[in-house]
């Protein structure tokens, strides 16, 4: 399963440098919809585009967002009484 990464800083970063989203959605190759969404962290974004975001930013991918644990568990341990 690929890792999703949520936004949690990329339109602050985007706002200090006056970057729009109609600039990263071109740099991306991205629709200006779906670039808005990941940039306000309601649409995940796939690692090599969080990775694009962090290159054009010029900041860490762990600035911007939210890096899945890739040893998290799916599902529930609960324990039987």
């Amino acid at each position: 399963m690929r890792q999703m990464y949520h936004a949690i800083n990329v339109r602050p970063f985007m706002d200090h440098q006056g970057r729009t989203v109609v600039w990263l959605s071109r740099q991306l190759g991205l629709s200006y919809g779906y670039t808005t969404q990941i940039a306000r962290g309601d649409a995940p974004a796939t690692q090599p585009v969080a990775k694009r975001i962090s290159d054009l930013l010029g900041a860490p991918v762990d600035a911007l967002f939210a890096v899945p644990d890739s040893h998290e568990c799916v599902g529930s341990t609960s324990e039987a009484v």
